[in-house]
């Protein structure tokens, strides 16, 4: 039996339909993804001694830990961290990488570190690896070298951030620390004071 007009319309839209997406295929840039893995320590060490709690000690809890987690993930995806990445690799001013394409044209301009950075944020993905502490970093890009200079330079600049956070802790609480040495010294000269005016009173009386 010959088809109907029906299945001739049903047929025809099949192959127009394959068609199209074969040539887009062939149009589009072949998309590359680096993954670049970092290891979560909710209990560093402590320089100023085990006898000084730290602001992330205390991890024990379950929930603790899962918030501080996805804290850590945000941190990762946030425009901050992305800036500092396009500002040191001049992403904004990466052709290629604007128009996700390594031939971007002439149609294709610089554009601002926080346009550059909202791109970034959208080839991004932040992977927490189920049941452990690793979280990978997964940048997609046409050219597979900067993919991967990218993740690494996010790794990088997060682990810097981490430390410079803990090191403004460590320095706050030394300032703290000699605050409360200051007043017990400023207690105990006075108590001294005190101690040596009584003594020199009693010895006058006869």
């Amino acid at each position: 039996l010959a088809p109907g007009p029906q299945l001739r319309l049903v047929l025809a839209v099949a192959i127009v339909a394959m068609a199209l997406a074969t040539a887009l295929s062939l149009r589009s840039p072949k998309v590359y993804e680096a993954v670049t893995a970092i290891e979560y320590v909710p209990n560093p060490a402590r320089p100023m001694g085990s006898a000084v709690e730290d602001v992330t000690e205390n991890y024990s809890n379950y929930w603790i830990i899962k918030e501080f987690y996805e804290t850590q993930n945000r941190v990762l995806k946030s425009r901050a961290l992305a800036e500092q990445v396009v500002e040191a690799l001049s992403l904004h001013e990466n052709l290629a990488f604007i128009a996700f394409r390594p031939d971007p044209g002439p149609d294709v301009a610089p554009v601002s570190v926080e346009t550059a950075a909202m791109i970034l944020q959208s080839r991004l993905t932040v992977h927490q690896v189920l049941d452990s502490r690793i979280v990978e970093l997964r940048v997609r890009d046409t050219d597979p070298q900067r993919a991967a200079v990218i993740a690494n330079t996010l790794a990088e600049t997060y682990i810097l951030k981490t430390q410079d956070d803990r090191l403004a802790t460590t320095d706050s609480a030394l300032e703290w620390l000699e605050g409360q040495v200051r007043e017990l010294r400023d207690q105990v000269d006075t108590a001294e004071r005190g101690q040596c005016g009584l003594t020199a009173s009693v010895g006058l009386r006869h």
